[in-house]
């Protein structure tokens, strides 16, 4: 255990490879309803990398789950605003070539609902303030010379993520293109896309 650790000097660590940075968490919204829980992560995911592929989105860290995304990207070429749009569109893009795929009943309902104005409703956006979360998904370790509940509880639950950054910490490949090699240089490392 290291004494001298502190989330103040991670994050100095952190702030320091990615002087500009998003930390965002987006609320999944009602669009989620048509969707089992993995074809909720896929959607994103998919969204997710075509923005890596076509906006120059560098991801650092990332959790999906049914409800939200926890969201770290590296603004060196572009900022989250300008890439924002392109995110939100694939996400809608997504939503109606699975319902289609599906042949759901659900497709009339969900062309009716999107419109313009309404994909930005597609997620509600909120300040990502977990330092402990922050840290785990960019590949450190957190370990406190006291026990945290908080703590414990994170890194419980991050062994069983499936659509999260700390797997590509781990050296195998996640579901997102991470920008894993940001502590020695900030080449995007490799992995699979999911198809929808």
């Amino acid at each position: 255990m290291n004494r001298n650790f502190s989330i103040e000097n991670q994050a100095l660590v952190f702030d320091k490879a990615w002087p500009e940075h998003h930390k965002l968490e987006l609320q999944v919204g009602n669009w989620a309803k048509f969707f089992s829980e993995q074809e909720i992560k896929v959607i994103i995911a998919v969204a997710l990398n075509y923005c890596v592929h076509h906006s120059a989105l560098k991801i650092i860290g990332y959790l999906i789950t049914a409800e939200k995304v926890s969201l770290l990207v590296g603004c060196t070429t572009v900022r989250w605003n300008e890439i924002k749009p392109v995110f939100y569109e694939q996400t809608a893009a997504r939503i109606t070539a699975l319902l289609k795929q599906n042949k759901s009943d659900q497709l009339s309902n969900w062309e009716n609902e999107i419109s313009d104005e309404q994909i930005n409703g597609l997620y509600e956006e909120f300040p990502f303030t977990n330092q402990y979360l922050i840290l785990l998904l960019t590949g450190r370790k957190v370990d406190l010379p006291y026990y945290n509940e908080e703590l414990a509880q994170l890194k419980d639950q991050m062994d069983g993520y499936d659509f999260c950054s700390a797997i590509d910490y781990s050296g195998a490949e996640g579901p997102v293109l991470v920008s894993t090699s940001w502590l020695k240089t900030n080449n995007t490392k490799k992995s699979k896309w999911y198809e929808l």
